[in-house]
C-alpha cells in the first residue's frame, strides 16, 4: 500500500489507479504533489465541535448500537445521521444548539435494503432539514433515554459565501495495519470540514465485516462530526459488485 501525505490546506493520499507510476504491489502512486506554498494552520478538526457539544460516545442505554453515528450529506440547510443498531425501535435524533436550546427531533427510518453484518442489525437514517448555514449543531440518538451523548457538526456555508471550505482527501487506506493508524493520527492535526475518499476503503474484498473493522471502526470519532464522501475502488468490487456496506 503506497501512501503520500501532502499539506496544502488538505491532506491527500494516492489511491490505486490515482497516479502515474507503479509500486511493488502493482498499485499506482502519485508522482507529483500539490501546491505546498500555503500550508494549512495545524489544529484538530473536531476539538471545537467536541467542546461545543460533546464527543458523541455511547451512553449506558446505547449498548444496542453496532455502528456508531456518522454524518452524511451535510449541506447548508440539512444533514443526515446514520447508525446501525440491534434495537427494533426507531429511536429519534435530538438536535440542539450548543447551549442546549432545542432545534428539532427527527424520526429515524430503517433502510431495509442495506447490507448488514448480522441478521438482527438495522441500518437507520434520520434527516434534519431547515437548518441555518455555517452553524454548529449538536445531536444525540435517543429521546428521553439517550443512546449517545451529544456530538457536534457544522453546516456548510450558504451558496455564494466566500467562506473557505476545507477538505481532507485520502485513499487506498483500508488494510487495517499500522500505516493506516499512523495516517489517522495525522488526520487529527489539520482542520477540515469534510472527508473525501478516493477508493479502496476496505481490504481485501470490501466485505461488510472489513468495512466495519477498517472504516467505521477506525474513523468513528471523525465520522460523528465530519461528513464522509467515499468513491468505490477496485477492492470494494470484490464483494457482490460493491454491495457493502
Amino acid at each position: 500500500m503506497s501512501q503520500r501525505l501532502f499539506a496544502t490546506g488538505l491532506v491527500a493520499l494516492a489511491a490505486c489507479g490515482g497516479g502515474v507510476s507503479d509500486n511493488a504491489m502493482g498499485n499506482h502512486e502519485a508522482s507529483q504533489g500539490g501546491d505546498t506554498s500555503h500550508p494549512a494552520t495545524r489544529g484538530s478538526p473536531i476539538d471545537e465541535l467536541n467542546a461545543a457539544c460533546g464527543d458523541g460516545d455511547l451512553a449506558a442505554t446505547g449498548h444496542g448500537i453496532a455502528r456508531q453515528a456518522y454524518l452524511q450529506q451535510v449541506t447548508d440547510r440539512s444533514a443526515v445521521v446514520g447508525w446501525v443498531t440491534t434495537s427494533t425501535e426507531p429511536s429519534p435524533v435530538v438536535f440542539t444548539l450548543p447551549d442546549q436550546t432545542p432545534v428539532m427531533e427527527t424520526s429515524a427510518v430503517v433502510d431495509r435494503g442495506a447490507t448488514r453484518a448480522a441478521a438482527d442489525e438495522n441500518q437507520m437514517w434520520s434527516t434534519a432539514s431547515g437548518l441555518e448555514p455555517s452553524t454548529v449543531y449538536c445531536y444525540g440518538i435517543g429521546g428521553t433515554l439517550p443512546m449517545t451523548s451529544r456530538a457536534g457538526f457544522r453546516t456548510a456555508p450558504a451558496p455564494g459565501s466566500t467562506a473557505p471550505v476545507r477538505f481532507l482527501a485520502f485513499g487506498d487506506s483500508g488494510g487495517g495495519g499500522p500505516d493506516q493508524y499512523a495516517l489517522m493520527e495525522q488526520m487529527y492535526t489539520v482542520p477540515y470540514d469534510l472527508i473525501l475518499h478516493t477508493g479502496d476503503l476496505a481490504y481485501d474484498d470490501g466485505t461488510i465485516t472489513q468495512f466495519e473493522q477498517n472504516v467505521f471502526g477506525v474513523y468513528a470519532e471523525l465520522f460523528r462530526s465530519l461528513p464522509f464522501f467515499p468513491a468505490p475502488g477496485n477492492h470494494e468490487y470484490g464483494t457482490v459488485q460493491n454491495a457493502a456496506p
